[in-house]
């Protein structure tokens, strides 16, 4: 974290040249101003963007998700926005992944993602736009709370896609209950291109030849506690998460962003909110 607010992620995103490909602002305090301008960004060339741990929140992972889906906006590979707060902007994550077709990694756990915001985001998976979609983190959230039927039903549905390209899954610790885990097992009866499912946290498992079983006598949904701090990112439980990734810019480009963090940074604190 370098305590980069509003005003420093603006000017970032105004910096960024075209033949950015990585951008790493995981651990700040970026708020609805930011996400915009991140999301407006002119480097066509961007591949990765990691948000984590900013505390976004609906409405500026909206913003951020508006400008990602504009014609010219740069085509991602892997989008993450782990602890962020996110509960209803679910639906327009979903849109956004009818836009960007070369999505393959969309990281969010360690959100409250729920009810219709999770539907939209199960219905955005399902169209044909999101083909390219591999790796899905949605470990942490609250999908078995508000909705949990229609959500398991969205869910399913865009598991039964032939043209479906998902292969990894992870939905632990959603206090998902027995029946709709029923649901998500019937999704996948039919389904020929997943390898990895990860249900620790709800009531069912997988066994070994890959079938969801549910457990039938846990059907009372528990509110889910969570640890003081993320125990993992992808298909890492109980592990540290990884460093960071680098920029991968050139030093002209380096040179130019920290120009722009000097221009705001006006008591020369190295902070800027």
């Amino acid at each position: 974290s370098a305590h980069v607010g509003d005003a420093g992620a603006v000017a970032i995103a105004e910096a960024l040249r075209a033949f950015v490909v990585e951008l790493d602002l995981s651990g700040n305090s970026i708020g609805v101003q930011g996400a915009e301008a991140i999301g407006r960004t002119k480097a066509v060339s961007l591949e990765t963007l990691i948000l984590s741990g900013n505390g976004l929140a609906d409405t500026a992972v909206r913003r951020l998700c508006a400008g990602l889906s504009r014609p010219e906006a740069p085509q991602l590979t892997q989008l993450s926005l782990a602890e962020n707060n996110i509960t209803h902007a679910g639906r327009a994550l979903g849109d956004l992944l009818k836009s960007q077709n070369r999505l393959a990694f969309l990281d969010l756990h360690w959100n409250y993602i729920t009810g219709d915001g999770a539907v939209g985001l199960f219905e955005g998976v399902a169209v044909a736009g999101s083909a390219a979609l591999a790796r899905l983190d949605l470990s942490w959230n609250c999908l078995g709370n508000m909705g949990a039927e229609a959500t398991m039903q969205a869910l399913a549905a865009a598991l039964q896609q032939e043209d479906s390209s998902l292969v990894h899954l992870d939905l632990s610790y959603n206090s998902i209950r027995g029946e709709e885990c029923g649901i998500l097992g019937q999704g996948l009866k039919d389904n020929h291109t997943l390898l990895g499912l990860h249900l620790v946290g709800n009531a069912a498992t997988v066994d070994a030849n890959g079938f969801v079983v549910a457990d039938g006598s846990a059907n009372v949904r528990s509110p889910v506690t969570r640890p003081t701090t993320p125990a993992k990112m992808l298909g890492q439980v109980g592990t540290a998460p990884p460093c960071k990734c680098k920029f991968l810019i050139s030093s002209q480009e380096r040179a130019a962003i920290q120009a722009a963090f000097k221009s705001v940074d006006v008591d020369r604190s190295g902070t800027i909110e």
